[in-house]
């Protein structure tokens, strides 16, 4: 099973990247990257990929078979587009499967709140390619384990590199299995921290 990485230059795409080859080895992962130079130091394939180049995507993409598409920096009426241009690249070039890390938090009110929105529409966009597709949120709600520590705080980077992974490399989930099921081992983590009943939504 080959899996690229879009934004394979950017911090998180990186984390992405060594996180899967802990999990298939360097042989089984691409990076995707605007300027490959910038990502040629993690030690596995690096191919051309601009979200805002589809053809290039496409060419990426080929003989791949699940992408882990990185929710782009741009601002959010542009990346709508941008991610636009990787689920189609996706499709066209014969992808089976689309993990896109996401973000949760309100539509209205927040700074955030229109990145959240053209997040939303990526979702939707995921949901209706056709594609098995798999949507893990960075700010997902957590609870600390500890007692002194109520309510919630959102999930770190290193956590939810280690879901869209673990996630990317099961061919086997479904919407009926519950998130923390999906999770690798977090209690290793610096921070210990319980993932509550909420569900990834997965299709085939």
């Amino acid at each position: 099973m080959k899996i690229a990485v879009t934004a394979a230059s950017g911090q998180l795409g990186a984390a992405a990247i060594r996180a899967l080859v802990e999990r298939v080895g360097v042989e089984n992962v691409v990076g995707l990257a605007r300027k490959p130079e910038k990502a040629a130091n993690l030690g596995v394939e690096i191919r051309p990929g601009s979200y805002d180049d589809r053809p290039s995507l496409e060419r990426a993409l080929v003989g791949v078979d699940a992408v882990l598409l990185i929710s782009g920096m741009d601002a959010p009426d542009k990346r709508i587009q941008q991610h636009r241009n990787v689920i189609g690249a996706a499709v066209q070039s014969g992808v089976k499967k689309i993990v896109y890390t996401s973000i949760q938090g309100p539509e209205e009110g927040s700074p955030f709140s229109p990145i959240v929105v053209s997040n939303r529409q990526t979702e939707k966009d995921v949901r209706e390619s056709g594609l098995v597709w798999a949507s893990a949120a960075i700010a997902s709600t957590l609870s600390r384990t500890s007692s002194t520590s109520p309510g919630t705080k959102p999930l770190a980077r290193s956590s939810i590199v280690q879901v869209a992974a673990y996630v990317a490399t099961r061919p086997d989930l479904n919407s009926a299995s519950p998130m923390h099921d999906y999770l690798p081992n977090l209690n290793s983590m610096d921070e210990s921290i319980n993932c509550t009943a909420r569900k990834l939504t997965i299709h085939h």
